[in-house]
């Protein structure tokens, strides 16, 4: 059953806690350029566009539930974000999904209880950079890193939005 989006703001209440301790238009990954579906470049426009606002509540998910919806997403609240894809296959505009995870790495440790965000850009380091928001007390979209590798606990769930 798909939700209108005035009807979503109250049927969602999700904690996007974390903790750190410590206009993309084709995508490099290590081996390869890619070219990003049309969703894609939109998801990249709109959380770049809006770099440094605050968006709706400022929870992470109003985030991703913007950027899903000015790009013409096809999508069904409250997580069906899309077509379930592997960490190999993302790319800028995708969709992550944060379960209990904690990641640990060489002087810091960083953890998301329930947390969501839009894929920035895939680095050739393996990192991935995240546009999100409501990530250490910062309810305003900002990018960081995450590197997928140091996963030590939990779940990521990567997603493809679809037109």
């Amino acid at each position: 059953m798909k939700f209108s989006i005035g009807l979503l703001s109250l049927f969602l209440a999700v904690s996007c806690s974390a903790q750190n301790t410590a206009g993309i238009a084709k995508a490099e990954t290590a081996s390869t350029v890619k070219e990003l579906p049309k969703i894609n470049q939109k998801m990249i426009a709109y959380v770049e566009k809006n770099k440094g606002k605050k968006i709706l509540r400022g929870e992470c998910w109003d985030v991703v539930k913007m950027a899903l919806t000015e790009s013409g997403a096809n999508w069904t609240p409250p997580t069906d974000f899309g077509k379930v894809i592997e960490l190999k296959d993302a790319l800028p505009g995708d969709v992550v999904m944060f379960e209990n995870t904690v990641f640990k790495g060489e002087g810091y440790s960083q953890s998301f209880g329930g947390h969501y965000a839009v894929v920035h850009s895939v680095n050739e380091d393996g990192t991935i950079t995240l546009a999100h928001q409501n990530y250490n007390k910062v309810r305003k979209i900002r990018f960081d890193n995450v590197t997928p590798a140091h996963l030590v606990k939990g779940k990521l769930t990567f997603f493809r939005p679809q037109g």
